[in-house]
């Protein structure tokens, strides 16, 4: 026969399962709503994550176009320079070349092709038939300062 002792042992047993049981579905709740909240931050990044990457992919298929124009803008650029230097006449006192570009640096996937470094030339004559400041001016007349004897007749532009 069942004994008392083994009745009152049995329903401790089981009121520490129920117990257990209900702390476990606490916690199994409390997990499933932090699950939740990761998961909806996890799809937000998700779609950051998409939007970044298509905003990448867009900014290197226009790379080769943006350099190409700024290429094609530094070169009306020394057009325009080479044009105010013919039409200011006069003697050429002294080049002025450009530094050369580091071509090793680029990526070598660059369609955009570079010109060599050109020579620019400072006149030592400042144009005087137009009443604006010719910007020309202050190049040369730092051109035309007599030099000492181990002096170069090359500007210091840097």
């Amino acid at each position: 026969m069942i004994s008392l002792d083994q009745v009152q042992l049995l329903e401790h047993k089981v009121e520490t399962a129920v117990a257990k049981i209900a702390d476990l579905q606490k916690e199994n709740d409390f997990l499933r709503n932090k699950f939740s909240e990761l998961k909806v931050q996890y799809d937000e990044m998700q779609k950051a994550n998409v939007e970044l990457s298509a905003k990448v992919s867009l900014f290197e298929q226009n790379q080769p176009t943006i350099e190409s124009g700024i290429m094609k803008a530094l070169e009306r650029l020394n057009n325009i320079e080479d044009s105010v230097l013919r039409v200011s006449g006069g003697s050429i006192e002294a080049p002025v070349s450009m530094p050369e570009q580091n071509l090793a640096s680029r990526p070598s996937n660059e369609d955009a092709v570079i010109p060599p470094a050109t020579q620019f030339v400072a006149s030592a004559q400042p144009v005087q038939s137009t009443p604006s400041v010719d910007p020309f001016s202050i190049i040369t007349s730092s051109v035309s300062q007599p030099k000492a004897p181990g002096e170069t007749q090359q500007l210091d532009i840097f």
